[in-house]
C-alpha cells in the first residue's frame, strides 16, 4: 500500500492538496517562512487520516493537550461541506480512493469508495482489505493503525504498548503475528 495524496475540498472546492512521495514522508512548515511550525497544520493532517481511518470526528477538533474543542474547526465542519478523499496505491497497485464528508453529527456522514457513495461497512472493509491487507477479523483496523498514525502523546511514546493501558498480551501478540507473520 502506499499513499498518493490526500484532498480536503470545501464546498467541492479543493483547499488543501498534500502529495504524498515514497519512503517516509515529514510534515513541516516550509522553509522559507518566519513560522515557527506551529499551527501549519501536522497533527491536523494525521487527525484527518486517522478520522479517514474510522476515528471519530471530534479527534479533528478536540485539543487533548488543553481537554477542550476547537470552536473554529468545529464550526468549519458545521458551516460547511467538507470532504476528505485519500488516494491510495492498493496491495494490487492499483490507483483506489475512499472518501468522507467531515460532519459533526455522525448521521451526515458520507461514505465513498472510488468516488461512488457507499455504507459504512463497504467503506472499512475496502480498507481493511485494500489498504492494510487485513483478510481476518481480528487483529482489527482501530487496533493495527496507532502503528501507523501517532497522533497523541500515549501512541508517540509507547512504541509496542500503542494501544490502551486495559489491553492484554494476547491482543498484542496477534497484532505482532499479523506485522511480523
Amino acid at each position: 500500500m502506499k499513499l498518493n495524496k490526500l484532498k480536503i475540498l470545501k464546498n467541492e472546492e479543493l483547499i488543501r492538496l498534500v502529495n504524498f512521495k515514497d519512503g517516509l514522508n515529514l510534515i513541516t512548515n516550509s522553509i522559507d517562512n518566519n513560522r515557527t511550525g506551529n499551527g501549519v497544520g501536522k497533527s491536523t493532517l494525521s487527525r484527518v487520516l486517522d478520522f479517514i481511518f474510522g476515528a471519530n470526528i471530534d479527534v479533528i477538533y478536540s485539543e487533548t493537550e488543553y481537554k477542550q474543542a476547537n470552536t473554529e474547526i468545529y464550526n468549519f465542519f458545521e458551516k460547511n461541506n467538507i470532504i476528505a478523499e485519500l488516494e491510495f496505491l492498493d496491495k494490487n497497485t492499483t490507483i483506489c480512493s475512499v472518501s468522507k464528508t467531515l460532519s459533526n453529527k455522525e448521521d451526515n456522514i458520507k461514505y465513498y469508495i472510488n468516488n461512488n457513495l457507499t455504507n459504512k461497512g463497504e467503506y472499512y472493509e475496502f480498507i481493511k482489505n485494500n489498504l492494510f491487507n487485513l483478510t481476518s477479523k481480528t487483529p482489527t483496523l482501530r487496533e493495527v493503525l496507532p502503528k501507523f498514525i501517532r497522533n497523541n502523546s500515549h501512541r508517540m511514546q509507547s512504541t509496542t504498548n500503542f494501544l490502551d493501558k486495559y489491553t492484554d498480551d494476547n491482543k498484542y501478540l496477534e497484532i505482532y503475528l499479523f506485522f511480523f507473520g
